[in-house]
């Protein structure tokens, strides 16, 4: 008689004439970050920052506990949450700041699945910059700001969304305006406005 240790390693090798088991597995993918209001009003007390982003998964295994965002300010502190489901791939979340210390900020997502796959981050760096983290390294680069890429720069960035092509599509509120991004050159277009 063999253990299920040993028939679990015969039939991982297909000797017993079974297909070795595979896993497909992908990483979970965010898109539609939201984060409002992207300007403080300095000094006008506690503000409550509005943040909720979709999150999917193809193989269907998200961890909603895994689901996170980290805020951080320029004077080098931050606070981190889990977002809370909403359904149908929807989470969202609340942040209190005190504006008489947090100028600017930055907002980061990320995800991962059960299998412990890592989603890519999607971050608005602040409201004029979108950068792209790296989930291996948390390498950041900047994929389209005032320095980086042509077109109308950016005032006050509200929405991204990551589409199928890898292109970006992002809203701007001061500039009223909906704008594409090349990811591979930051270059913007006005798209609507």
């Amino acid at each position: 008689m063999i253990s299920k240790r040993q028939f679990a390693a015969i039939a991982a090798t297909g000797l017993l004439g079974l297909a070795p088991a595979v896993a497909s597995a992908a990483p979970p993918v965010l898109s539609n970050l939201v984060v409002e209001p992207t300007i403080l009003m300095l000094g006008s007390g506690s503000q409550t920052i509005n943040i909720s982003v979709s999150a999917s998964d193809p193989d269907g295994d998200l961890d909603p506990e895994k689901t996170k965002v980290t805020v951080k300010f320029v004077d080098k502190t931050k606070e981190k949450m889990i977002l809370l489901d909403q359904g149908g791939g929807q989470f969202a979340g609340q942040i209190e700041i005190n504006t008489a210390t947090a100028q600017t900020f930055s907002v980061k997502i990320k995800a991962k699945d059960l299998a412990k796959e890592k989603a890519e981050k999607l971050t608005i760096a602040n409201p004029r910059t979108i950068v792209q983290v790296d989930p291996q390294t948390g390498r950041q680069t900047i994929i389209s700001n005032r320095q980086a890429g042509m077109g109308l720069p950016f005032l006050s960035l509200t929405d991204i969304v990551s589409l199928p092509n890898e292109s970006l599509i992002v809203t701007d509120r001061l500039l009223r305006a909906v704008l594409g991004v090349d990811p591979e050159t930051g270059r913007r277009r006005v798209l609507s406005r």
